[in-house]
C-alpha cells in the first residue's frame, strides 16, 4: 500500500486513510497536507458524503455506506468473503475490483478512478433505490423479528 500513499501524495490528492491496526506514527511520516492517517474510525456516512470515491477492502458495512452515498469504490479484498462483495460491485457498475497484492492493479484502478469516477454510474443507481435506508432501523426490526420467532418458537416447545 505504500506504493499507492506515495502516489496520492505525489499526485496532491486529497485523500484520508483509516486503518485500524496500523503504527499510524510511522505511517505520519509519509502524510502531507494533502494525506492523512487514522486510526480510529471516522462518521463514515460523513466521509461518504463528502468523497468523490473510496478506496475499500470490500466490507460489507463500508461498501454499503459509500453506495447508498453514491459514491463509486475501488475495492482490495482480503479475504473470499470481501472478494464476494467486491465482485458484486463491479456487477453493478458501481466500482473496480483490484488485487491487493499486486501495487501495478491497485495503481491502475485508482488512476483509472481518479481520470473518470463518473463513469461507474451503478453507484449513483444504488443511491437512488437505497439511498434513504436507514440500517440502524432496519437492524432493530430484524432482531424484533428474530425475537418474536425465538418466543413462538419457545411456546410451541412449551405446549408439548
Amino acid at each position: 500500500m505504500g506504493h499507492l500513499f506515495n502516489r496520492i501524495r505525489d499526485l496532491g490528492v486529497p485523500a484520508i486513510v483509516v486503518m485500524d491496526k496500523m503504527d499510524v506514527t510511522q505511517l505520519n511520516r509519509l502524510a502531507t497536507a494533502n494525506l492523512r492517517f487514522y486510526d480510529q474510525p471516522l462518521p463514515i456516512a460523513q466521509v461518504a458524503r463528502e468523497c468523490d470515491f473510496a478506496i475499500l477492502n470490500a466490507t460489507h458495512g463500508a461498501t454499503c455506506a459509500f453506495l447508498q452515498a453514491g459514491r463509486p469504490l475501488v475495492q482490495l479484498p482480503q479475504n473470499y468473503e470481501q472478494s464476494i462483495t467486491a465482485l458484486r460491485t463491479f456487477q453493478l457498475g458501481a466500482g473496480i475490483v483490484a488485487n491487493p497484492n499486486s501495487g501495478e492493479q491497485v495503481d491502475q484502478a485508482f488512476l483509472t478512478m481518479l481520470s473518470d469516477h463518473n463513469k461507474f454510474s451503478g453507484a449513483a443507481k444504488f443511491a437512488e433505490k437505497y439511498g434513504d435506508r436507514d440500517s440502524g432501523a432496519t437492524a432493530t426490526r430484524i432482531a424484533q423479528r428474530i425475537d418474536q420467532l425465538l418466543a413462538q418458537s419457545s411456546s410451541r416447545r412449551l405446549k408439548k
